[in-house]
């Protein structure tokens, strides 16, 4: 049986600051680190987990409404506000080493950005196969043309067309080089 809190459409402070600890999302490929008045956001793939969100307590309970944590604690499951599916979260026991790896690379690789971009997609994107869209082929594809040395505009624009046939509404890229929305 979960118990229930709610507090009309936001979550108060305290209801996150109990749920101090690393959490991983049951797909959606996110990982939650809560801490006592401050929240980190990561974005995990098989090889990389990347800080993609961060900020207070406060700022994540207007970010989840409808929170329901199990008995003992060890998972919970809420709403995000801009959202209509219940993502659920298990306790882990720390960070994943992935974090630790990620640092190691440089921010403007361009070819761990492709990786991490590819593997994002084919771990988490369930369409490709109904938007017929052979998304290996894409990467064989488009391998070819990232090196140390791709700028990241063009790094953008590669990505933006691996995504155009997918036709899917739901997809957006954004970064200081462009913006792709299908």
């Amino acid at each position: 049986m979960k118990t229930a809190q709610r507090h009309g459409s936001s979550l108060s402070s305290p209801d996150f600051a109990r749920l101090q600890g690393v959490w991983r999302s049951q797909g959606y490929g996110n990982v939650l680190l809560i801490e006592e008045d401050w929240y980190t956001l990561f974005e995990e793939t098989s090889i990389s987990c990347l800080k993609i969100d961060e900020g207070s307590i406060e700022e994540l309970g207007h970010y989840y409404e409808d929170l329901e944590v199990s008995p003992g604690g060890q998972a919970f499951s809420a709403h995000r506000v801009t959202g209509v599916a219940r993502i659920r979260f298990r306790r882990l026991k720390g960070l994943p080493a992935s974090v630790t790896e990620s640092h190691r690379h440089r921010a403007n690789d361009p070819q761990y950005n492709f990786d991490v971009f590819w593997r994002t997609f084919h771990e988490q994107y369930a369409l490709f196969e109904l938007k017929g869209v052979a998304w290996d082929r894409a990467h064989h594809d488009y391998l070819p043309q990232i090196n140390a040395n791709t700028s990241q505009e063009t790094l953008f624009a590669i990505m933006a067309a691996m995504l155009r046939p997918l036709k899917d509404g739901h997809i957006r890229l954004h970064s200081p080089w462009g913006h792709y929305r299908a």
